[in-house]
């Protein structure tokens, strides 16, 4: 009758160290895409003859004395550009040591309202966020930022940057 159990134990933590290497990978697209990244980073989107833009930029220190960074979203279409969200969250980012490993996320941190929300965007609107970040020790970091519309999920602005 132990044996029953162990092995289904077994089974979960093995599947539990997949999930981590798959994570850690990723981490470490990452962590390559920034070594070619210097200051702030424009990727962009083509949606049905729109374009978004997203920019990232550092910004001056808090009041705090805490980094702060820009993220904008910019409709570069001729069109308006309607992005539409699950939720009241309008972008995450988690923040990379130079070894890939995560060491903040934002959204663990918060929760949202879970109600749907839209954005909309004229030609050439922009639409930005400060993002506060949180105390680290010294050295140099990856930020990953990507927003939470709809269709866009998986795009991810990134910025190499130091403390």
């Amino acid at each position: 009758m132990k044996n029953v159990f162990i092995i289904p134990f077994l089974l979960i933590v093995a599947g539990c160290g997949m999930n981590s290497d798959e994570s850690l990978n990723e981490n470490m697209d990452d962590v390559e895409d920034a070594d070619k990244i210097e200051g702030g980073i424009i990727m962009d989107v083509e949606e049905e003859e729109n374009q978004l833009y997203y920019v990232l930029e550092e910004k001056e220190k808090s009041n705090n004395g805490e980094k702060v960074m820009e993220y904008s979203i910019q409709n570069d279409g001729e069109e308006n550009l309607t992005l539409n969200f699950d939720t009241s969250m309008k972008y995450d980012y988690y923040i990379l040591n130079e070894n890939g490993e995560e060491v903040y996320r934002d959204s663990d941190e918060k929760s949202y309202n879970q109600s749907p929300e839209k954005l909309e965007l004229k030609p050439d609107e922009k639409e930005s966020y400060e993002l506060e970040l949180p105390e680290l020790e010294a050295g140099e970091y990856i930020l990953v930022v990507n927003t939470a519309a709809e269709k866009f999920k998986d795009e991810k602005a990134k910025m190499k940057f130091e403390i």
